[in-house]
């Protein structure tokens, strides 16, 4: 029935094709003349709408709910409405993307399984802290963009309750293959549902099979009602018995068994994979089930930590060689130590600061950030900033109105200020999500303090929450060159393509932005310092010519 739209308009948005279909919507291409991009809409068939007078409210409430989601694994919902009783959500388009149920079936190492995962408890954490419960978690409503994963499909379930259909897995509220006991009895749910789906997943994942499998979906969810689910070692002795551990918690028949929050199933996850990974390489990289699938897609790669880096560096013959010279150079330096306390004793005795100075390791980590909505009100001045004439940070003359968002260290004590540059920087724009970026975007901020001299500049600098702060632009170049406007006395504009920084890397989702002072002469200097970051959101598929176009396409399928 739905297949007469393909050709039409749909509000706005000129139908192109059939994406997929699913028992309870279908999906097409559509373009949004607007904005000069495809989307794809999930429409759901009028007879929705007749069955129940309170569905527009409920769909419309529901559809409001899930638009104000903006995380990097939750697939961004543009728009809704009800166009001749057609109920549609207009979504981002992801070119080529893949449901992770495409992939289920392939030969996945533990530490793919897990980003995965992870992932998906990401977005599902930051939706449950906005009060949005998914209520429908499963492989088919998550797509893989180049190994990044987006949950798609809030609320849908939801919005259409009407009586249970278990004839089929996939069909009526949930899906029967991974819905929670509670659901299976038809008694209220919260947050904790959406866990033992996410745990039926991993245990799909690992061993090849759901928990509770039965002929029919009757048959899972009077097991699943009644019975704990089967060991997951037995099926796959390769599972570590702290993993093991992990997914018969999340299994949990009664929701106060499980775990209380994503988070913490998360924090769980990375202790599993920390006990797997000090059994040895061999256990860390094994394969969880052997199975033959095609082409599987990339998982995003997984960072070493400092700690590891310098451990292994360490093993080098090379770095040993070094440290015995360094050693016999120092043994020397001993029969000099006069003339070394003397040049240290002239240098302190021109150090002239306010309050001695701590130094900070620069390796320290930023704060894990707490996804919170993003108020539109006037942006908080960032902290007082003192800069020496040689490009040295110095202690604040009065302190700050505000904790910042991220500790920095202090410089080290081995230059003579002679001058001092005291200022603040405010962010301007952008500070709404409400206007992603697609690619181009300006950068605007305010610098309330004295005239920046010639060796100082700015450097804008996006990234993603739990990554460290990264330029987007050559601060040197750009400062040199006044490609960082000077619009008048106090505010500076810098229009630069974020798409291909390497903090972006066409990744859709939302991100943090700062404006940080740095000297860029004789050479660049990162002083540690920048303005209390906020928030921005880039969506991916623009051509760099600010054409605003997303070729993204995909979207799950109820």
């Amino acid at each position: 029935m739905l297949e007469e739209l393909v050709g039409k308009r749909l509000g706005q948005y000129r139908i192109k094709a059939i994406l997929g279909k699913g028992a309870m919507a279908t999906v097409f291409k559509a373009h949004q003349p607007s904005l000069d991009r495809y989307v794809a809409i999930k429409v759901l068939p009028p007879s929705f709408a007749a069955e129940s007078p309170a569905f527009t409210k409920r769909f419309q409430r529901e559809a409001k709910a899930i638009a104000r989601l903006y995380h990097p694994n939750i697939l961004p919902v543009y728009d809704f409405g009800i166009y001749r009783d057609y109920s549609y959500i207009v979504m981002r388009y992801v070119e080529g993307a893949r449901s992770l149920s495409q992939v289920v079936p392939a030969a996945l190492t533990t530490e793919q399984i897990i980003d995965l995962i992870s992932q998906v408890a990401s977005g599902l954490a930051y939706a449950h802290a906005q009060g949005v419960i998914h209520r429908d978690v499963k492989p088919s409503n998550v797509l893989l963009d180049a190994g990044w994963a987006l949950l798609s499909d809030f609320g849908l379930v939801k919005v259409h309750e009407v009586a249970t259909q278990l004839t089929d897995v996939g069909k009526g509220i949930g899906t029967p293959a991974y819905m929670s006991p509670e659901q299976a009895q038809g008694d209220a749910v919260d947050h904790r549902t959406d866990i033992y789906s996410l745990g039926v997943m991993l245990y799909e994942m690992l061993t090849g099979t759901i928990p509770h499998n039965a002929p029919t979906s009757l048959g899972i969810l009077l097991k699943r009602t009644t019975q704990a689910p089967p060991s997951p070692r037995a099926i796959n002795p390769a599972i570590s018995p702290s993993l093991e551990q992990v997914m018969l918690r999340s299994l949990a028949i009664h929701p106060a068994d499980r775990y209380e929050s994503a988070e913490d199933f998360i924090a769980a996850l990375k202790r599993a994979m920390m006990d797997e990974a000090s059994a040895g390489p061999e256990s860390f990289n094994r394969k969880t089930v052997i199975l033959p699938f095609p082409a599987l897609v990339g998982v995003a790669p997984q960072k070493n930590s400092l700690k590891a880096r310098l451990s292994n560096a360490w093993r080098n013959p090379f770095w040993l060689t070094i440290a015995g010279i360094c050693i016999a150079a120092g043994a020397l330096s001993l029969s000099s130590g006069n003339v070394f306390r003397s040049v240290a004793s002239q240098a302190t005795s021109t150090l002239t600061l306010a309050s001695p100075v701590t130094l900070t390791p620069r390796a320290t980590p930023a704060p894990t950030l707490t996804y919170t909505p993003v108020p539109a009100a006037t942006p908080t001045p960032a902290s007082v900033i003192l800069i020496s004439s040689t490009g040295t940070p110095l202690p604040a003359t009065s302190t700050p109105t505000h904790t910042p968002l991220f500790p920095v260290g202090s410089p080290p004590a081995t230059v003579t200020p002679t001058a001092t540059l005291a200022g603040v920087i405010t962010l301007l724009h952008p500070l709404s999500l409400e206007e992603p970026s697609y690619g181009p975007t300006d950068f605007e901020w305010q610098w309330t303090g004295e005239a920046i001299p010639p060796e100082f500049g700015f450097e804008v600098r996006v990234w993603r929450e739990g990554e460290p702060p990264t330029g987007v632009h050559d601060a040197v170049l750009d400062n040199l060159q006044n490609r960082v406007e000077h619009l008048d006395k106090n505010t500076y504009r810098l229009n630069v393509n974020i798409q291909d920084a390497f903090g972006v890397r066409r990744r859709t989702g939302r991100y943090l932005w700062s404006v940080a002072l740095v000297r860029i002469s004789p050479t660049y200097a990162d002083l540690g310092r920048q303005a209390e970051p906020t928030y921005l959101r880039f969506e991916a598929g623009g051509d760099g010519k600010g054409d605003k176009k997303d070729n993204g396409s995909g979207v799950g399928i109820d």
